[in-house]
């Protein structure tokens, strides 16, 4: 894994966010042990296509998706609407 940038919290100038990347192929059931560490807010990863620039962010209450355009937004909102947040407003 690269390390890419160290952040500081802006709030604690203890803190920082390290941020590492690594390509990867995305395989059924390959990233398992991780998404149930996010889950259980152990640890903090997300997924970005370098084909699209899309994102896959799971967290320990759900998972946000970054589409690159309105298109394919609207598109995944329709294929998945049982999946989305009852939020008013939002996905």
């Amino acid at each position: 894994m690269t390390a890419v940038q160290r952040v500081p919290d802006p709030t604690d100038p203890d803190l920082a966010y390290d941020i590492f990347a690594e390509r990867v192929v995305w395989q059924q059931s390959a990233f398992d042990t991780l998404l149930q560490a996010i889950a259980n807010d152990e640890l903090r990863i997300m997924w970005m296509s370098e084909q699209t620039g899309a994102i896959f962010a799971p967290y320990d209450g759900g998972i946000d998706v970054i589409l690159p355009g309105a298109k394919e937004v609207h598109a995944l909102a329709l294929s998945h609407s049982d999946w989305l947040s009852s939020y008013p407003g939002g996905y």
